[in-house]
């Protein structure tokens, strides 16, 4: 169980480590460069890499994908009487609650803890995740305030075509010619490293802000996001790596994008800056046990 364990974490505090490190070392890291590569070029090719030699069924990542906004649904509307109880701000307050690191963390960690059909169904919640935060979690930073967003944001994405791409793949059974294949995983593999670098990094340049709220929306957070899943899961009746899965996406910390909208639309960024550091290192801390639980859960200890 200890090598199971160690084997899912390790590289994740490894690639992350290098990040924070680089920047301590004060290394130049041109941060919106690769995040452009990474999610125009390197997750696309992943998500067409993985689901195109898949060895999980439609069923399965329609599952993930209804458990993750069962997931949403169900952090938002409790999230949402929480801060209206104790007269927080939404703007600056919920979107660090909502939306997890579900791809920098949330992926790695369902790749190495249950290997590729464990990828292929974190994609499927990565995706979901994605589309509400590029409409539902844009327009609630923006709301009243004058946007550069479009509407219709999420339709200029490339990972919305290849999940597109890479569902027909896999309902229809059809494989890329050799040479092309090579290429996509030969892109596909520059993905994970990159994003735990780039996320330790980003670490590295966030300040903790308004400590005290920032470890009060940590806790809510991290917390929040287990309790979540353990009840969705139990509520979709879910089995087997699927359940795992639905476990670790939930309970990721909260992402770095939602420090970057922050910056640009809200009047207190440093509070979420601060929710994003403390419920990332709150989440290390508690990723064995986290785990350990996905994999009882599975069915796999």
């Amino acid at each position: 169980m200890f090598t199971a364990i160690l084997t899912a974490v390790a590289p994740i505090f490894v690639c992350v480590g290098i990040g924070f490190g680089w920047f301590r070392l004060r290394h130049p890291y041109p941060s919106d460069f690769i995040t452009r590569i990474v999610m125009n070029i390197g997750a696309p090719c992943l998500i067409i890499s993985v689901l195109g030699k898949a060895d999980v069924d439609a069923k399965s990542l329609l599952a993930v994908g209804s458990a993750a906004v069962s997931v949403f649904a169900l952090v938002l509307a409790v999230m949402v009487v929480i801060l209206w109880a104790t007269k927080q701000t939404f703007a600056n307050s919920l979107p660090p609650l909502l939306f997890g690191n579900n791809g920098n963390m949330g992926l790695p960690l369902c790749l190495f803890a249950f290997g590729e059909p464990g990828l292929a169904l974190g994609l499927s919640y990565f995706l979901v995740f994605v589309i509400i935060n590029f409409t539902f979690g844009i327009g609630l930073v923006t709301w009243g305030k004058e946007s550069a967003y479009s509407r219709f944001e999420v339709l200029r994405q490339p990972l919305v075509y290849s999940a597109l791409i890479g569902m027909l793949m896999l309902w229809q059974g059809i494989h890329l010619p050799q040479w092309l294949q090579n290429s996509v995983d030969l892109l596909a593999g520059l993905t994970i490293p990159l994003m735990l670098i780039t996320l330790g990094y980003s670490l590295g340049k966030l300040g903790l802000g308004e400590i005290r709220d920032s470890i009060l929306l940590s806790v809510m957070r991290v917390a929040g996001g287990v309790l979540a899943g353990l009840a969705v899961a139990e509520w979709l009746d879910l089995e087997g790596v699927v359940r795992g899965v639905v476990i670790i996406q939930s309970a990721m910390p909260a992402a770095v994008s939602n420090y970057l909208l922050a910056l640009k639309y809200t009047e207190q960024p440093g509070r979420v800056a601060g929710t994003v550091v403390l419920s990332t290192l709150l989440s290390l801390v508690t990723l064995p046990y986290l785990i350990s639980t996905a994999l009882q859960q599975a069915g796999l200890h």
